[in-house]
């Protein structure tokens, strides 16, 4: 199921068009400890992590302290002095300890804490205290454990393999290709929301790859989605590219903004993705995104497996990153890339709405992801079923299978 898929105007893609059989799953792929493990060990742990901005490390010396939730894993990612960006283990070659604790910064080298070794931003040991009684340690030579790094249209991504069964481009394959110079690099102004659920990982992520839902839970948070010409939500455009896909979501051409707020954001410019106004903004406009030209649309959604989406919005991108850290329990990520920051009070305010706004729709599929394990967990369902409008959750399940079955 590579390349692009077309829908016809008489009729909207359903998962039979896909030969996508699996109407099902088992209770158990959400629920259970041993799905999880296996996620963990053959997934997360093969497959190429989307983790960083290069923007976060624009000088020499340049540091960012990540906690990798799902494997338990410190890493440091560093620019050194060759500009090069390279991940290590935060754990001294010594005895283990964390080398870094400050979340980020700008460092010459690295000192452990506890015996006063030395690192490079190469991650080399330079210096050992006594060297004389570690005959075997070589200053030069041994250092921090490396990840495997590579960066793609500046979003670093890491690999915790020993050795990697694909490099990052043969990873990304087709969809690294066609969205390889989007400009995200415009869009600096961040603004974040980690939040730390209760639920299975894979709940929020199937929330933003079906339509389904939004004319339901999110009819009074998103109006201007919900057509009464398109009543089940579907996605007028859907491309699969081997394990990685991208979508968009359509909007209501006749929607109108009858809060005095969000008519006030609109017009200054921090909800630009629900105006359905042409906004000639250089993400959208890109001739990657929306390639049918759908119009209006609110969003083209780059999913990369496993625990990535990239939204492309009229005023900029979302970056949604899911770790789960048990069958139960994840880290949603949420990363907001607008094009500029407030200049003034009436902008400061209007991005006030619009974040207030975009929090409102998250508490929603937050809720729904947990109260869905809830259910799960109760034990009386046994499969859940997929739609034939929820394709994208069948090709998410096959894929994730695969991958774990080694198939892919």
């Amino acid at each position: 199921m590579n390349g692009f898929t077309r829908i016809p105007e008489s009729r909207w893609l359903r998962s039979r068009d896909l030969k996508l059989e699996e109407s099902s799953a088992p209770a158990s792929f959400y629920t259970s400890q041993e799905q999880f493990e296996l996620e963990r060990e053959q997934v997360f742990r093969r497959a190429w992590l989307s983790v960083a901005r290069v923007e976060e490390l624009p000088n020499a010396g340049d540091f960012v302290n990540l906690d990798i939730l799902t494997l338990k894993a410190k890493l440091i990612l560093v620019r050194g002095d060759d500009g090069e960006v390279r991940g290590f283990h935060n754990s001294c070659a010594h005895r283990g300890v964390m080398v870094v604790q400050k979340e980020k910064g700008n460092a010459a080298q690295f000192r452990c804490p506890y015996h006063a070794w030395v690192y490079g931003t190469d991650g080399k040991l330079r210096t050992i205290p006594g060297a004389d009684m570690f005959p075997d340690v070589k200053c030069g030579h041994d250092g921090l454990p490396p990840v495997h790094t590579g960066i793609w249209n500046g979003f670093i991504f890491v690999n915790f393999a020993k050795e990697p069964e694909e490099s990052l481009e043969e990873f990304l394959g087709e969809a690294g290709v066609l969205f390889s110079d989007l400009p995200f690099e415009d869009y600096n102004h961040e603004l974040r929301f980690p939040q730390p659920l209760a639920t299975n990982w894979k709940h929020i992520s199937n929330a933003f790859t079906e339509g389904y839902h939004l004319g339901f839970l999110h009819k009074n948070s998103l109006p201007f989605v919900f057509d009464r010409e398109n009543p089940l939500t579907d996605y007028p455009t859907v491309r699969f590219m081997g394990r990685h896909s991208a979508n968009i979501t359509g909007a209501n051409s006749k929607w109108q903004p009858t809060k005095p707020v969000m008519r006030f954001a609109l017009e200054t410019g921090f909800a630009a993705d629900a105006e359905l106004e042409p906004a000639g903004k250089k993400l959208m406009d890109h001739p990657a995104i929306n390639p049918d030209r759908i119009d209006p649309i609110m969003e083209e959604a780059i999913n990369i497996f496993p625990n990535t989406q990239i939204q492309v919005l009229r005023n900029g991108y979302l970056w949604y990153q899911y770790w789960p850290s048990g069958p139960n329990e994840m880290l949603w990520d949420v990363r907001l890339f607008l094009d500029r920051a407030p200049h003034s009070f009436r902008t400061e305010f209007a991005e006030a709405s619009y974040v207030a706004a975009s929090r409102d729709v998250l508490a929603e599929d937050s809720s729904m992801g947990e109260l869905q394990q809830q259910g799960l967990i109760s034990g009386g369902l046994e499969r859940v079923k997929y739609g034939e409008n929820e394709f994208m959750l069948r090709h998410f399940a096959q894929t994730l299978t695969n991958y774990i079955e080694g198939k892919v």
